[in-house]
């Protein structure tokens, strides 16, 4: 019974990061296509920044924080060499 308990608290879990990264995208694209123009770079900067920021303020050491943002970037480039490429909305050119 734990067990099941354990793994629909992790689906939850996944499900809530899922959507999670699904409103920062939507995040960047309004901020992007916004009132005032923002190049996207500029908008993935600032956000690399905020969350960075974030690691550092809450990891329980410094060691953490780098670890976590490394990780973090090693799973982005994973996850995009996997992706099929489509082309770019924002520059037109195929990644």
């Amino acid at each position: 019974m734990e067990n099941e308990e354990t793994m629909e608290m992790l689906e939850e879990q996944i499900g809530a990061m899922i959507d999670f990264r699904d409103d920062l995208l939507e995040l960047v694209a309004d901020v992007a296509d916004g009132e005032v123009e923002v190049p996207p770079y500029e908008v993935i900067y600032n956000g690399v920044i905020f969350f960075a920021k974030m690691a550092f303020d809450m990891a329980p050491s410094e060691e953490v924080a780098r670890e976590t943002i490394e990780a973090g970037i090693e799973t982005a480039y994973e996850e995009w060499v996997m992706e099929e490429r489509e082309c770019c909305p924002n520059c037109s050119v195929t990644h």
